[in-house]
């Protein structure tokens, strides 16, 4: 009896509620300071940081950032959030500021917070918000939103 109570003991501080959660945050945070090091200066478009673990009923912040590193200025960008298509997760994602059109010189780069939610009834799983700049980069960048 002592060693099955011991078994299921260790298990639960090794399962996510325990030390293995611990672990999976800490593992994320390092990743979200790197990434706002380096804040993917190789890359035209980025987001900080690129997944996120939600609770149900609760909200995050993620980074867009915009890079110019062509020779021309970029005039009439805007920043568009598009959400996964599945019914059964109820996530939004929308621009905190900088939704307007914005022009940007060569070298000089634009950022802007989305607020990524999930509603108290949302199914567990991922879901996925698309961050692009339309008519400027001709690539997007994923959220991953993983609800716990």
């Amino acid at each position: 009896t002592l060693l099955s109570l011991a078994l299921v003991w260790i298990r639960g501080m090794m399962g996510e509620g325990g030390i293995g959660g611990l672990t999976k945050t800490a593992f994320g945070q390092a990743e979200g300071a790197i990434s706002d090091i380096y804040q993917g200066s190789s890359e035209e478009l980025t987001v900080v940081p690129e997944t996120v673990s939600v609770a149900q009923g609760k909200t995050t912040k993620v980074t867009a950032r915009l890079n110019n590193m062509g020779d021309t200025d970029y005039t009439n960008a805007k920043f568009a959030v598009e959400v996964s298509k599945d019914a059964a997760q109820k996530v939004s994602c929308r621009f905190i500021s900088g939704t307007e059109s914005f022009a940007l010189k060569s070298g000089r780069y634009k950022e802007v917070d989305l607020e990524v939610k999930v509603l108290a009834y949302s199914s567990l799983g991922t879901a996925y918000c698309i961050v692009s700049v339309p008519g400027i980069v001709d690539s997007e960048k994923t959220i991953q939103i993983d609800i716990e």
